[in-house]
């Protein structure tokens, strides 16, 4: 699946809205950069760690990437977000492929007990087992490949 042409990044910072064009063999373009965008949001991370008592080394920013193709994930690492994250499997296959290699890849949408294999080959950490018997298979298919889910 490739990335439509004009995609909301509220998904990856829920504090903005902003629409990025995505043009054929070009970086995305943003109404606000980045960097700007992801000082905000580790300003309002400082906030409410502060108020909650919690050191801000305790949080981990993860770049969520939804529809939104490797030259997303090349501008996060070149912001100095280490954590990539996706909701479907088939969708980080080949946005691993054409990623550069660096950050740590992880799965946080629903994960389908026909798909274990191709997560546990494609992803660092899987967010959501929500189940027994998926975390059974999960645990029999990381032994059958020797992965360390």
């Amino acid at each position: 699946m490739r990335p439509r042409r004009w995609t909301e990044l509220s998904t990856v910072f829920p504090e903005a809205k902003i629409f990025c064009r995505l043009f054929p063999n070009e970086r995305f373009k943003c109404m606000r950069a980045l960097d700007d965008i992801l000082n905000e949001v580790r300003a309002n991370i400082a906030e409410a760690c502060r108020r909650a008592g919690r050191a801000c080394d305790e949080v981990e920013i993860l770049a969520v990437t939804k529809t939104h193709g490797p030259e997303v994930v090349s501008e996060a690492w070149r912001a100095g977000l280490r954590i990539v994250a996706e909701n479907k499997v088939q969708e980080a296959v080949w946005k691993k492929n054409e990623s550069p290699p660096g950050p740590s890849w992880h799965l946080i949408g629903r994960l389908q007990s026909n798909k274990v294999r191709h997560a546990l080959e494609t992803f660092d950490c899987i967010h959501s087992i929500d189940s027994l018997k998926l975390a059974q298979r999960v645990n029999f298919i990381a032994s059958d490949i020797g992965a360390q889910p």
